[in-house]
C-alpha cells in the first residue's frame, strides 16, 4: 500500500517539474518575443533589403550608413567584347548619397509583431535617394578606360567579297565587328548604371559599340555574291579564224567592281583597254596592204578605209550585256565596218579593181574576172582618190525613184550608183560616147568612176556593202596582158 502511494507521489512531482519547465520556456519565449517587438520598433526586420542593400537588424541611421557605404564604395564592372573586363570606381568620381524621409516610413509601417517569421523571407523596399557624383571626374574616368583608347581598339570592318583564283568563284569574307566604343552611348549607359546603382554594365547589351554596316548574312551581300559568281562563270570566245581570244573568269573578276553598298559595276577603263588591245591586233582598217594587180605586178596600198574596224565603245558595252546575260559561247565584236574575210589578207575573192592610169575597171567574183571595162575617172582638179575602200551602199533607180547626183555645178541622173568613198563611187554615164584613154584629165568627173551602163549594172548586181574597191595608179611597171589572173594565181 505504501509503495503505491510513493509511486503516485513521484509521478505528481515529475509532472510538476515538466510543467514548470514548460512554463519557464514559454515565459522566456514571451520575453524574447516582446523584446523583439520592442527591438524592431527601431530596427528593420530580418530579410529587409532597401535599394538592393541588406539592412536587416539595422536602425535607420545604420541602414543609411550601410547604403552610403555601398554607394561610396560603388564599382561598375564593364563587360566588353572579346571577354575584356574593366571597372569604374565610385571613389574616383566622388560618389555620395542623400536620403529622403521614406526610409523612416518603412520602419514605421513594418509589422514588428511578425519579426520571428521575417527571418524566412525577403522584404525588398525602395527609398528615395539622390545619388551625387562629380560629372567631370566620371567623364574623365570613362575616357581613361582602355576601351576608349583608339590605339587599343579596332574599327569594325564590313563583310566583303573576294575572288578565289583557285575555285574561280567569289567568296564572302566575314565582317570584323571590332571593339570600337561609341563614346556618347557609353557615357549615357554608365550614368544610368550609377543612377540605378547597377554593378554590371554589358556594353554589347547597351548598344555601345560601332558595328559593321554589312554582315555576311545580309541580303545585299549574298545577292551580290550570287550575281558576281554568275558573271565570272560566263564563257566568251572571239573567233578571228587565225586565232581566238578568250575572256576568262580571272579577266572578268579584274573588271568587276563592288561599291561599299554592294552595287556591282564594271571597270570601264580596264574593259576598254582589253577591247582596244584586241581591236588593235585584229582590225585591218588603215593598214598597208600588198596587192597583186591584174597586170602582173604588185603594189603596196596604204590609203583608204577598207578593213575590219571595231566599234570599241559599243563593243565594251555589248560585252557587259553578254556577261550580265550569263551567255556562253562565241561572240563577234561590234563593228563600224566589216571586211570580206578574216586575217590580214582580208580582201577576199570578190572585189572591184580600178587602174587609174589605164582607166580600166575589172570586176572579180569568187576569184574570177567576170567583167571589165574602160572608165572615166576624176579629172585633174578633182581626181578619184587612190586606196582600198569599202562599198558604202548601193542605189538603183526604180519606177518611183531616180538616183540624182548633184554638185555645185552639175546634176546628173543615173540608174546605178555604188559609192565607196564619201560621195565618190561607180555609176553609169549614159551621156558619154566613149570611155578610157586620157580624156579624164580634162573631161573627167568630179571624182566618181564613170562606166558604161552594163558595167555599172554588173558591179551593182555583184558587190555588197563592205566589199573592197582597190583604186591605184600604174607605178610604171611595163604593162602585162589585161587578161586577168585568178585569185589563186595572184596570191
Amino acid at each position: 500500500m505504501n509503495s503505491m502511494m510513493d509511486l503516485g507521489n513521484k509521478r505528481r512531482r515529475g509532472i510538476g517539474v515538466i510543467g514548470k519547465v514548460i512554463v519557464s520556456v514559454i515565459a522566456i519565449l514571451l520575453v524574447v518575443y516582446i523584446a523583439g517587438i520592442i527591438y524592431f520598433q527601431k530596427h528593420f526586420l530580418g530579410g529587409t533589403q532597401i535599394n538592393g542593400v541588406s539592412c536587416s537588424f539595422k536602425s535607420v541611421v545604420g541602414a543609411e550608413n550601410t547604403i552610403a557605404d555601398v554607394v561610396q564604395n560603388y564599382t561598375i564592372t564593364l563587360k566588353e567584347r572579346e571577354s575584356v573586363k574593366e571597372q569604374l570606381n565610385g571613389k574616383d568620381f566622388s560618389m555620395d548619397v542623400t536620403f529622403d524621409d521614406s526610409i523612416n516610413d518603412i520602419l514605421e509601417t513594418q509589422k514588428a509583431v511578425i519579426w520571428p517569421i521575417s527571418f524566412f523571407s525577403t522584404d525588398s523596399q525602395s527609398v528615395g535617394v539622390t545619388i551625387s557624383y562629380d560629372e567631370e571626374k566620371l567623364t574623365k574616368s570613362i575616357e581613361e578606360l582602355d576601351c576608349m583608347d583608339s590605339s587599343k581598339t579596332r574599327e569594325p570592318v564590313d563583310a566583303k567579297l573576294s575572288y578565289n583564283n583557285q575555285t574561280k568563284q567569289y567568296e564572302i569574307v566575314p565582317e570584323d565587328v571590332g571593339n570600337t566604343v561609341i563614346a556618347e552611348k557609353l557615357n549615357e549607359a554608365a550614368r544610368q548604371c550609377v543612377k540605378d546603382l547597377e554593378d554590371t554594365l554589358v556594353l554589347e547589351e547597351r548598344d555601345c559599340y560601332k558595328n559593321p554596316k554589312y554582315t555576311a548574312d545580309d541580303k545585299a551581300v549574298t545577292e551580290a555574291l550570287a550575281t558576281m559568281n554568275q558573271y565570272v562563270a560566263t564563257e566568251v570566245t572571239y573567233d578571228y579564224t587565225t586565232d581566238k581570244v578568250e575572256v576568262t573568269s580571272d579577266m572578268i573578276a579584274e573588271w568587276l567592281q563592288v561599291s561599299e553598298d554592294f552595287e556591282i559595276s564594271f571597270d570601264k577603263e580596264k574593259m576598254q583597254t582589253f577591247v582596244g588591245d584586241m581591236a588593235a591586233k585584229h582590225d585591218t582598217i588603215f593598214t598597208k596592204r600588198k596587192f597583186k594587180t591584174s597586170y602582173g605586178y604588185s603594189i603596196e596600198v596604204s590609203k583608204g578605209d577598207y578593213g575590219w574596224w571595231t566599234n570599241r565603245v559599243e563593243e565594251r558595252k555589248d560585252l557587259v550585256k553578254f556577261i550580265k546575260a550569263g551567255k556562253k559561247g562565241e561572240k563577234e565584236p561590234v563593228y563600224y565596218q566589216r571586211a570580206s574575210k578574216r586575217g590580214k589578207d582580208d580582201l577576199g575573192d570578190t572585189y572591184v579593181e580600178v587602174n587609174l592610169t589605164k582607166q580600166h575597171v575589172l570586176l572579180y567574183k569568187d576569184g574570177k574576172l567576170i567583167k571589165e571595162s574602160d572608165c572615166v575617172s576624176g579629172k585633174t582638179k578633182t581626181p578619184t582618190p587612190a586606196g582600198i575602200f569599202s562599198v558604202t551602199f548601193k542605189d538603183h533607180s526604180y519606177d518611183d525613184h531616180q538616183v540624182a547626183l548633184v554638185g555645185e555645178d552639175y546634176s546628173s541622173d543615173v540608174d546605178y550608183f555604188i559609192p565607196f568613198y564619201g560621195n565618190v563611187g561607180f555609176h553609169d554615164a549614159s551621156w558619154r560616147r566613149s570611155f578610157g584613154g586620157t580624156q579624164y584629165k580634162q573631161k573627167g568627173s568630179h571624182g566618181c568612176v564613170n562606166l558604161p551602163y552594163d558595167m555599172a549594172e554588173e558591179i551593182y548586181n555583184t558587190v555588197e556593202k563592205g566589199m573592197p574597191v582597190i583604186v591605184y595608179e600604174d607605178p610604171g611597171v611595163p604593162s602585162a596582158t589585161t587578161e586577168a589572173a585568178t585569185t589563186e594565181e595572184r596570191r
